[in-house]
């Protein structure tokens, strides 16, 4: 407390308030002077006591020690609602709230270890005209056995492929037979798989005419369909393993079973017909396809409803703006700055410090609310890595900038990957070469069995 009064007597706005508390304040705030202005509505509480100046129990601080408190006030790394509740409890200062949040906001290690972001509200798919228009395709592992599982949107048919390997020839070879027997759809919706992403995946599509759409990388929301199909799998397949069932019946027994009390079996939807199954029961007509495409709509909407009640709406992030992104596996936040739309619904094109070009969806990513001046920094040391990037890739390759920034839109996951890291603030490419360590301090190690 003796510092506090050496620096109260040594301020010359606390002495001229310590002055109108002594002596009186005038009558109208038009008669006091600028610099206590501020503490107009609160003169009734202040009060002068041993050299200090209180609001209540709270001491008011020196301009000198702002920092100082500020700092002491965001010890421990608090949130900002801690933050204002620690300083409200025994200091003051006009504005104190708005610079602690300017204080959390430009904490670097805050924002790297911030919660994740809340869930946004569903975009559901478009229900397809038809059958077989747009399918959906994932790979799941259960009892020691990879599966190709392939649904169609508009039926919700599922179709099950034992791999024997993981190979993108693999699961090219399970779709053109599946594709030979059902036909081609238009549009095949899967995640950024490298079976889905390799080149011989690519020359399919080209070959059979149809489109891939893939969601945002470490995003399942993305397609929760088929993600929804996947659980549906692993959990028949487990349950009639364990009791002896036989699984090809059961997936019969699903495939045949009424979606809702309005809407016909999957079998139904896709085919035109009524599958005969184990239980007895009379074969009638199918339902015409466009009330069953309305009684879809319904449905969905109505799971679109109860799913929205608990969700937000995050803002939209505009060019070169100065972002956190999160890194899917550690959930730590680490500074980037927005490149571009990505071609999905909120999905974005970032850039790291490292200069490294990052395909994100909105939920991954958060505005930087720092100071201009820390933007400002981040900003540049983002830059400082691309052109790093850029320098590496021109003098190792022979290439222009241009022809460089061309080649890096090759991949849809990670575009970049320069050689020199950004030091300053931990990076999404310094996570990952630090080990991974269980906490009882084991090291955690990679499966290989994907490095195909």
């Amino acid at each position: 407390m003796e510092e506090f009064k050496e620096e109260t007597a040594k301020d010359e706005t606390l002495q001229l308030l310590s002055r109108k508390v002594i002596q009186g304040w005038p009558d109208s705030v038009k008669k006091i002077d600028p610099e206590v202005k501020p503490y107009w509505p609160l003169r009734d509480d202040i009060s002068v006591e041993d050299g200090l100046i209180f609001l209540g129990s709270r001491v008011i601080v020196p301009e000198s020690l702002r920092g100082n408190i500020l700092q002491q006030i965001h010890g421990g790394h608090l949130g900002m609602e801690k933050c204002k509740l620690r300083a409200k409890s025994c200091v003051y200062r006009p504005d104190i709230y708005k610079e602690s949040e300017s204080l959390v906001n430009s904490c670097c290690v805050c924002e790297k270890y911030h919660s994740s972001q809340q869930k946004e509200p569903m975009i559901p798919s478009e229900i397809p005209s038809r059958p077989w228009q747009t399918v959906s395709a994932d790979l799941f592992y259960v009892q020691q056995a990879w599966f190709l599982v392939v649904v169609d949107y508009y039926s919700k048919f599922p179709f099950v492929k034992k791999l024997h390997n993981l190979t993108a020839r693999a699961v090219v070879n399970e779709m053109k037979m599946l594709f030979a027997e059902k036909g081609i759809p238009r549009s095949l919706q899967c995640d950024n798989g490298t079976q889905f992403t390799s080149g011989e995946f690519q020359q399919l599509a080209s070959q059979f005419g149809f489109e891939i759409v893939t969601s945002s990388p470490h995003y399942p929301r993305g397609h929760g369909f088929v993600e929804r199909q996947v659980q549906t799998m692993k959990k028949t397949i487990l349950k009639c393993r364990e009791t002896k069932e036989d699984i090809d019946l059961a997936l019969l027994a699903l495939r045949t079973t009424p979606l809702s009390s309005n809407i016909p079996s999957p079998a139904e939807l896709l085919n035109g017909r009524v599958f005969k199954s184990t239980l007895p029961g009379m074969i009638q007509p199918s339902k015409n396809q466009e009330e069953v495409r309305n009684w879809l709509q319904v449905r969905q909407d109505n799971q679109s409803y109860y799913y929205n009640r608990h969700t937000n709406e995050l803002p939209k992030l505009h060019r070169d703006q100065a972002i956190y992104a999160q890194d899917p596996v550690r959930k730590t936040w680490n500074p980037a700055r927005v490149v571009e739309d990505g071609n999905s619904p909120r999905s974005y094109i970032v850039e790291t410090g490292t200069g490294a070009h990052l395909r994100r969806n909105r939920i991954h990513l958060r505005p930087n609310n720092a100071p201009n001046n820390l933007k400002n920094n981040l900003s540049s040391l983002v830059s400082q890595g691309r052109m790093m990037s850029q320098s590496s890739s021109v003098n190792s390759q022979g290439l222009t900038p241009a022809d460089n920034s061309a080649n890096n839109l090759s991949n849809s996951d990670q575009i970049t990957r320069p050689s020199r890291p950004n030091p300053q603030c931990s990076t999404l490419a310094e996570a990952e070469k630090s080990p991974r360590k269980s906490r009882s301090g084991r090291v955690i190690r990679a499966p290989e069995r994907l490095n195909l």
